[in-house]
């Protein structure tokens, strides 16, 4: 599943509009049925990264979280999907 769902990041951010690429995150809008979307992609940055992260959330996680907490101060903020 995971393969899968990388598989369509990937697509996705290449047809996209990129506005961030830089060595720890790749961001961009695509538009799809006329509405747009921001899609983002952690960069793993190998086994150490992986081993530093073992015992805390996920960048994604820590990420919505933050929206979830702005949405909730009522500050305007894009809807996150999982």
């Amino acid at each position: 599943m995971k393969i899968r769902i990388s598989f369509i990041t990937e697509s996705l951010l290449m047809q996209s509009k990129i506005v961030k690429n830089s060595r720890s995150t790749a961001a961009g809008i695509f538009v799809l049925n006329g509405k747009k979307y921001f899609i983002k992609r952690s960069n793993v940055k190998g086994f150490s990264g992986s081993l530093r992260r073992l015992f805390r959330m996920s960048r994604a996680q820590r990420n919505f979280l933050a929206a979830e907490k702005l949405q909730l101060l009522n500050i305007r903020t894009p809807q996150v999907y999982m």
